[in-house]
């Protein structure tokens, strides 16, 4: 039996991941990435439910939990399962997709996590971190303006009480300031590509 995701596919979800999706394509046309001709890496890519929205050349995937779980893509698609196996394989990538995960590594890890990844993005290439929150997560939830939001965030969690049980970590800009400033590449934040407003997104380039 396959083992269900942290995250369930409510329509908050999806609707979130197609929003994502739509932001994302700009960002890439900005830098002037064609989407068909991009070599991309999506770390911690759980569901997969965004390659729905988006046509990549390649497609690799990397989450400790891959082989646990379906995929239901229809592209062709290459997987890693520990981080190892990304670190010292020799692709480069194009892009570098790191969407609502950022939250549950902790700041040691991070810096290993980006320092590799940088490594393993091409020249003109580019990572983008997505979804990253700046305060802890009740706090987060009690700070929402909109009120439809809050009720959904409220119903989706109820629905993926998992999700509860993780390690949780929040990240203010200038604490990434400082990890970026000794990787030697330039960096640029900017409004959240996913639903929540109080979050905010990144991009790195050598």
């Amino acid at each position: 039996m396959r083992q269900k995701f942290t995250f369930n596919l409510s329509n908050f979800y999806k609707k979130n991941i197609i929003y994502f999706s739509k932001n994302l394509r700009g960002i890439l046309k900005k830098k002037k990435l064609k989407e068909n001709k991009i070599k991309a890496l999506d770390y911690g890519c759980g569901n997969c439910y965004l390659h729905n929205f988006l046509r990549f050349k390649s497609l690799y995937l990397f989450d400790p939990n891959l082989d646990r779980y379906e995929l239901k893509l229809k592209k062709k698609i290459r997987k890693f399962n520990t981080f190892n196996k990304l670190k010292n394989n020799k692709v480069k990538f194009d892009l570098i997709i790191i969407n609502s995960v950022i939250q549950y590594i902790n700041p040691k890890n991070l810096r290993i996590v980006i320092k590799h990844l940088l490594n393993k993005t091409k020249k003109n290439g580019i990572v983008i971190i997505s979804d990253i929150p700046d305060r802890p997560r009740w706090l987060e939830i009690l700070s929402f303006k909109n009120l439809i939001t809050t009720i959904n965030l409220f119903s989706y969690f109820g629905y993926s009480k998992n999700y509860l049980k993780l390690d949780y970590y929040f990240y203010k800009k200038k604490i990434i300031k400082l990890m970026l400033r000794k990787k030697k590449c330039r960096f640029e934040f900017i409004r959240n590509l996913n639903f929540i407003k109080t979050r905010y997104s990144i991009i790195i380039s050598k």
